[in-house]
């Protein structure tokens, strides 16, 4: 009866198992299957809902957001802060793996800007395909981490982004630049994880570049050196790196 019960679980699609949980800093996945028994039990124990212990899959705590919906990758909720243990946990479980390796493929934007430094824009997805491939028999019997989905995660937490120079950001890019730029020449790809990003204190500005003084530019030692091992090139195309900025920058 175990084993059944436990292969419908698996069965369940994500929008139906799971809830979207905000944590101190992101947005995770929690499996309804433990939390709603748990808040009914505390509703009965006369406890209020946010009183009750509830975690996301990656384990952190968490307030379940009945009103933000399921956890689904149409979800507006999941647009930003989602947590990446989170997402690779389940992509990995209820094999939408090719649907998580999507929300990693850089824009139009973004890869104008990789390749204008000479980059490969493609090389976080390849990454991605390669550490699967090396371990594609693990896979996970339940929604919790593994080696998987934590290197996974770790890595996409690395992701290059593309932050553009302050007049792009207030003006658009042919006001600031001319009718003929095509790429903001101040323009830099930064890491997302070694980047300085600001913190709720910053208000509206949350979870963008904090400050120009720490801006690490992608692809950083995380992705060149799982690069190397896997052995895939970091560079595609030709071209002048674009200039480090000394003025205020904005994510793109």
């Amino acid at each position: 009866m175990k084993s059944e019960a436990a292969g419908s679980a698996a069965a369940m699609s994500v929008a139906d198992r799971f809830g979207i949980g905000p944590g101190r800093h992101r947005r995770h996945a929690v499996d309804l299957l433990e939390a709603l028994p748990a808040i009914e039990a505390g509703a009965r124990a006369g406890r209020k809902p946010r009183e009750v212990e509830v975690f996301g899959v990656c384990g952190e705590r968490v307030t379940l957001a009945r009103k933000w919906g399921r956890y689904d990758y149409g979800n507006r909720h999941l647009d930003t802060r989602r947590c990446e243990r989170c997402s690779w946990i389940i992509a990995l479980h209820h094999r939408t793996i090719e649907q998580e390796i999507a929300c990693y493929q850089p824009d139009s934007v973004d890869r104008a800007l990789i390749l204008s430094g000479g980059h490969n824009p493609d090389l976080l997805p390849k990454l991605i395909a390669a550490v699967l491939d090396t371990h594609q028999e693990q896979q996970p019997d339940r929604p919790e981490p593994g080696l998987v989905s934590e290197l996974l995660a770790h890595i996409c937490r690395h992701r290059p982004v593309g932050v553009m120079c302050a007049r792009c950001w207030d003006d658009g890019l042919q006001e600031a630049h001319g009718p003929q730029a095509q790429v903001c020449p101040e323009a830099v790809v930064a890491c997302w994880a070694c980047t300085f990003i600001a913190g709720s204190w910053a208000g509206e500005f949350e979870d963008t570049i904090g400050s120009c003084e720490c801006i690490v530019t992608s692809p950083c030692s995380v992705l060149t050196a799982v690069a190397a091992h896997h052995a895939i090139g970091t560079t595609a195309g030709s071209g002048t790196a674009p200039a480090s900025g000394s003025g205020n920058v904005h994510e793109h």
